[in-house]
Protein backbone atom coordinates (compact mmCIF):
# COMPACT_ATOMS: atom_id res chain seq x y z
CA UNK A 1 0.00 0.00 0.00
CA UNK A 2 1.36 3.36 -0.92
CA UNK A 3 0.93 6.52 1.09
CA UNK A 4 -1.51 7.63 -1.62
CA UNK A 5 -3.71 4.57 -0.96
CA UNK A 6 -3.39 5.15 2.79
CA UNK A 7 -4.52 8.75 2.33
CA UNK A 8 -7.46 7.61 0.15
CA UNK A 9 -8.66 5.27 2.91
CA UNK A 10 -8.61 8.04 5.50
CA UNK A 11 -10.19 10.59 3.17
CA UNK A 12 -13.60 9.04 3.97
CA UNK A 13 -15.29 11.53 6.34
CA UNK A 14 -16.87 8.81 8.51
CA UNK A 15 -13.51 7.12 9.09
CA UNK A 16 -11.32 8.56 11.85
CA UNK A 17 -7.56 8.21 11.56
CA UNK A 18 -5.91 5.28 13.32
CA UNK A 19 -4.69 6.10 16.83
CA UNK A 20 -3.39 3.98 19.67
CA UNK A 21 -2.67 4.38 23.36
CA UNK A 22 -0.38 2.54 25.75
CA UNK A 23 -2.49 0.85 28.42
CA UNK A 24 0.30 -0.94 30.24
CA UNK A 25 3.83 -2.16 29.62
CA UNK A 26 3.75 -3.90 26.21
CA UNK A 27 -0.05 -3.47 25.87
CA UNK A 28 -1.44 -1.01 23.34
CA UNK A 29 -5.04 -0.38 22.32
CA UNK A 30 -6.22 1.38 19.20
CA UNK A 31 -9.10 1.76 16.87
CA UNK A 32 -9.42 0.05 13.52
CA UNK A 33 -9.08 0.09 10.61
CA UNK A 34 -5.41 -0.37 9.99
CA UNK A 35 -3.74 0.22 6.68
CA UNK A 36 -0.39 -1.34 5.78
CA UNK A 37 1.18 2.03 6.58
CA UNK A 38 -0.33 1.89 10.10
CA UNK A 39 0.89 -1.69 10.60
CA UNK A 40 4.39 -0.64 9.54
CA UNK A 41 4.32 2.19 12.07
CA UNK A 42 3.25 -0.24 14.80
CA UNK A 43 6.05 -2.63 13.84
CA UNK A 44 8.49 0.28 14.10
CA UNK A 45 7.50 0.77 17.76
CA UNK A 46 7.87 -2.94 18.53
CA UNK A 47 4.37 -4.37 18.07
CA UNK A 48 4.56 -8.05 17.11
CA UNK A 49 0.90 -9.13 17.38
CA UNK A 50 -2.42 -7.50 16.52
CA UNK A 51 -5.82 -8.76 17.67
CA UNK A 52 -8.72 -7.55 15.53
CA UNK A 53 -12.10 -7.31 17.24
CA UNK A 54 -14.15 -5.97 14.33
CA UNK A 55 -17.48 -7.54 13.57
CA UNK A 56 -19.06 -8.07 10.16
CA UNK A 57 -21.35 -5.04 10.52
CA UNK A 58 -18.27 -2.82 11.05
CA UNK A 59 -17.16 -3.55 7.48
CA UNK A 60 -20.61 -3.22 5.96
CA UNK A 61 -21.45 0.31 7.09
CA UNK A 62 -22.83 2.11 3.99
CA UNK A 63 -20.46 5.06 4.40
CA UNK A 64 -17.46 2.69 4.30
CA UNK A 65 -18.39 0.50 1.33
CA UNK A 66 -15.60 0.62 -1.22
CA UNK A 67 -13.06 2.06 1.20
CA UNK A 68 -11.11 -1.17 1.55
CA UNK A 69 -10.84 -1.82 -2.16
CA UNK A 70 -11.51 -5.14 -3.78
Amino acid sequence: MTNREHDRVYAVPALPAFTFHELDDRLLAGRAPLTKVDVGMLADVGVTRILGLREEHDDLAPELLGVWGS
